[in-house]
């Protein structure tokens, strides 16, 4: 069997086993067949940002002290393509004048390489999440992190990062996510941990969505990228702005 192939099989078995649908953090998976996972119908509505409550950061909180848990991943990436994406990034969608006041995430290989990598869910948006009768539950949660697309296998501060800044978390609710996320897994991530990969998030996000904004100019996708990618740039500058003082 493929290496691959070898992961989704244990990736499924965590699932199948007492896990987020346990919780019910997930819809229930009822089987895995040609590399998919199956799992059973659940009626609800996806979730936007303006809904975000103490019990969705709860929940956001265990579900990703379950990931830290269950998917260990073997290896990840190294420092220097790690840096070089967000640098690359930032370059190009700020400018070298901010690129500059990046300069002190390269003393930051300790922070990166001091953590071990999971397999990341990668898909922290709002909309990943849906509300139903019974309460929220995470989709589309499973092997984005063998996709062609960064970050692969990172720290679970990755994933942590993303949720804070797509639900568009206020001080309060990020320090609230936090806490609980460290109450639930016995990991805390803070300080220069958590804003190495934010940064880092941001910085890729602005790229692919600058990219994308480009590619899809003359389809209505193409204002919706445009938005997005100035969104990204804003937060980005706010947070290089902290990191050079």
């Amino acid at each position: 069997m493929p290496a691959c192939g070898a992961r989704q099989v244990r990736n499924f078995q965590a699932l199948k086993g007492p896990g987020p649908f346990a919780e019910g953090l997930m819809p229930p998976v009822s089987g895995f067949t040609n590399g998919f996972v199956v799992q059973e119908f659940v009626p609800g509505r996806p979730v936007t940002e303006m809904e975000l409550n103490q019990l969705l950061l709860d929940d956001i909180a265990r579900y990703s002290a379950f990931l830290k848990r269950s998917f260990p991943a073997c290896e990840r990436m190294s420092f220097e393509e790690f840096h070089g994406m967000a640098a690359r990034n930032i370059a190009l969608g700020l400018g070298e004048d901010w690129a500059n006041k990046a300069a002190p995430l390269e003393r930051m290989r300790g922070v990166y390489e001091d953590f071990e990598p999971i397999e990341l869910d990668g898909r922290m948006f709002p909309f990943e999440w849906i509300i139903t009768p019974k309460g929220y539950r995470k989709t589309d949660c499973l092997d984005h992190h063998l996709d062609q697309f960064f970050p692969a296998c990172q720290d679970i501060a990755w994933d942590l990062a993303m949720a804070a800044v797509e639900f568009e978390m206020n001080p309060m609710e990020l320090n609230y996510m936090l806490s609980s996320y460290a109450a639930a897994s016995g990991d805390t991530v803070g300080g220069e941990r958590f804003r190495l990969h934010l940064i880092a998030y941001l910085a890729f996000r602005l790229g692919y969505s600058s990219f994308a904004a480009e590619e899809l100019a003359a389809t209505p996708e193409g204002p919706r990228f445009r938005s997005l990618a100035h969104r990204y740039a804003s937060r980005l500058k706010r947070e290089l702005l902290w990191l050079a003082d």
